[in-house]
């Protein structure tokens, strides 16, 4: 949108030095061309604010076409100096947006292990700017990263990782205020450090780098040599479930592709299918709710249970049953949620049941 206010200022202010003097300042004439510059700018700007002036309540589209190209420079950016068309237009919020992700090497966002050879010197060195930076700016010990740590490859995947998150964590600013580097950086640092120098433990202790032993040669201390037939059988297998079986005794077997057995389990014995009891109470509570007024609850359990009753003992020690209330999971829950079962109840104990 067109500053149509700012517009009309900038015009106006130009009008009113015009009718300043043009020829004195501080008591001394201006030189002839200078006098002559500034009075054919004023009239230059007259002229812009004279084609504006009608259009200004208009399209934004319509005032910037009244004004020409010349206009469109001023408002737009100005113009190249090459070819004099209009520079596009970048809104200052916008200015270093493009250029944020542009601004970090191509070597970071990924895996240290990924960066490709021909730039992992590269890489090396701006890690190590960067751990030098980390180690001064956090007052880091040798004792918590020793100088050796270029050669621990669980080190390096730790700083590299932090290195990351710390670009990643201003980058998230584009130049407005963020929280990103206290959430997303700061909280990190104390258990990074902490973890790094339980893995420099050795090397500091020695002060300098400590190599682990190998207990077998040529076995490297940190390379698993597996059982290999076992781990191929381990991952081409599948895992395969009985459902629904009755009770009985039981056992798998195994054939090959010609129908032979070639291979069973130990027998196995499979207990009848279990189901909730038909009806049953848990564990009474009462008290009061907010308002003061009492209340109290129980859970209803089993397959059969369709209907709670609550009874009351009256001045004659009779038991006095209040209205039935439906319980859920019930066959009559499936219907509807909640009604007055009275219709239900048995027609003996009807008459207990009240209105």
């Amino acid at each position: 949108m067109v500053d149509f206010a700012a517009l009309t200022t900038r015009f106006s202010s130009r009008e009113v030095r015009a009718e300043e003097p043009a020829n004195e300042v501080e008591g001394h004439e201006l030189a002839t061309d200078d006098a002559l510059e500034l009075a054919a700018w004023d009239s230059k700007d007259e002229s812009l604010g004279a084609q504006a002036e009608p259009v200004l309540e208009g399209d934004d589209q319509q005032v910037l076409e009244s004004m020409g190209d010349e206009a469109l420079g001023v408002e737009m950016g100005g113009a190249d100096e090459a070819g004099g068309a209009p520079v596009p237009y970048t809104h200052p919020d916008m200015a270093g947006a493009e250029t944020a992700a542009s601004k970090f090497p191509s070597f970071m966002g990924q895996p240290w292990r990924n960066i490709p050879d021909d730039e992992k010197v590269d890489a090396w060195v701006w890690l190590r700017d960067w751990v030098d930076w980390l180690t001064l700016t956090y007052r880091v010990t040798k004792n918590q990263l020793t100088p050796c740590w270029y050669r621990h490859t669980d080190v390096v995947e730790i700083l590299w990782a932090m290195a990351n998150a710390e670009a990643k964590a201003w980058a998230e600013g584009t130049g407005t205020p963020t929280s990103m580097p206290l959430t997303g950086w700061q909280n990190y640092i104390p258990g990074c450090l902490s973890q790094i120098q339980g893995m420099v433990k050795a090397c500091a202790l020695e002060q300098k780098h400590q190599e682990v032993k190998q207990w077998l040669a040529g076995e490297h201390p940190f390379v698993r040599t597996l059982n290999e037939r076992d781990w191929q059988n381990f991952i081409s297998g599948a895992v395969r479930t009985l459902d629904g079986a009755e009770a009985g005794v039981w056992r798998a077997v195994v054939l090959d592709k010609a129908g032979n057995a070639v291979g069973q389990s130990e027998e196995f014995v499979l207990g009848e299918h279990v189901v909730p009891e038909k009806a049953g109470l848990g564990d009474m509570f009462y008290g009061y709710r907010g308002d003061s007024e009492p209340m109290a609850f129980v859970r209803v359990s089993g397959t059969d249970a369709q209907i709670l009753q609550w009874q009351r003992k009256n001045e004659a020690g009779e038991w006095e049953s209040s209205l039935g209330t439906e319980v859920r999971g019930s066959v009559l829950a499936e219907e509807r949620e909640t009604q007055d079962l009275k219709d239900k109840v048995d027609p003996a104990l009807q008459p207990a049941v009240g209105p």
